[in-house]
């Protein structure tokens, strides 16, 4: 189960490394959001169609890893026994892939927020024009798909991350008192440690979620049911929603490597895993060297014992 919480771990640490890297590329790439008309098709005009459809499947993704993260470590710590006969490292790795098609999928009909037109222009020559799509033309189909996505990537992970917060919560306060009654036990001491350290971490990671994403979940929730005019005007409630949101994501991972020391030697493994190669290389040949040089001892003792026959 260890392995699985901490695979689950990587997992979200990469989903939010991918995220932050996107942003800070659409940040400098995108150039004016409202813009719609186009000399060529650019990096920003791609960015301006497809950048909403990447950046709410990485968000979702996200969510569903953290919940998937969070209800494997509550099965672990309240149901130990049946935890261990279900949750093993292919089903979690199973999980976040399902999770991730799922909101592949259900994002699809993002794709048809633009409908592109290209006219010719005496001066300009060919001009691409982005003209709102069938997806935010159809109000009834918009609408639904906004709750649709409110509900399952918000809603519902946020009932389900705080009861196992709650949970997790009370065991870490039980496991100590339990580490104070066996602390003599230096098995029952190693597995203390090491679920604590996942619990903690996972602790730590929820709290984040509902300090940082959740009040721009619900400004976006809210700005998707409300007019034009509105989103114009709390526009700087936007910027200060976006910036925590981008602080949960950045921070995700240096909290991980303060909180869970498995986490932070799994990251030195991945970037030291050349030299460990290396290494690996001289040490099979210094090995190779040492397997030889008993045959010639043994051979020697063989020579030894065989004298002493004879002399005997």
């Amino acid at each position: 189960m260890e392995k699985g919480a901490t695979f689950g771990l990587l997992s979200l640490a990469g989903c939010d490394l991918i995220f932050c890297v996107f942003t800070i590329f659409d940040t400098f790439y995108l150039g004016d959001p409202t813009m719609i008309t186009y000399p060529e098709r650019n990096i920003s005009f791609y960015l301006n169609i497809y950048g909403a459809f990447i950046q709410n499947i990485l968000i979702k993704t996200s969510t569903s890893f953290t919940v998937i993260m969070a209800v494997s470590r509550h099965a672990a710590v309240c149901y130990p026994m049946q935890a261990r006969q279900y949750i093993r490292l292919r089903h979690t790795i199973s999980a976040i892939i399902v999770s991730f098609i799922f909101w592949i999928l259900l994002h699809i009909p993002l794709l048809w927020s633009w409908d592109i037109m290209t006219i010719s222009c005496p001066m300009q020559g060919k001009l691409t024009i982005l003209i709102i799509g069938e997806f935010v033309r159809n109000k009834a189909f918009h609408m639904s798909f906004t709750w649709l996505w409110a509900i399952l990537g918000f809603f519902l992970p946020v009932i389900i991350l705080a009861y196992c917060n709650v949970r997790l919560i009370l065991s870490l306060r039980r496991s100590k008192k339990f580490h104070i009654a066996y602390t003599n036990n230096d098995s029952l001491e190693v597995l203390h440690v090491i679920q604590d350290r996942i619990s903690r971490t996972l602790v730590a990671m929820v709290v984040m979620f509902f300090l940082c994403v959740t009040p721009s979940e619900i400004y976006h929730f809210i700005i998707a049911l409300s007019s034009r005019q509105k989103q114009i005007n709390y526009h700087a409630a936007m910027v200060i929603c976006n910036l925590l949101q981008v602080i949960n994501f950045s921070a995700n991972f240096l909290l991980y490597c303060i909180v869970n020391s498995t986490f932070r030697k799994s990251v030195l493994q991945l970037l030291l895993c050349n030299r460990s190669r290396v290494k690996f290389h001289g040490n099979s040949r210094s090995s190779s060297q040492l397997v030889q040089s008993p045959s010639r001892n043994s051979l020697h003792s063989t020579q030894l014992s065989t004298v002493r026959t004879s002399l005997i």
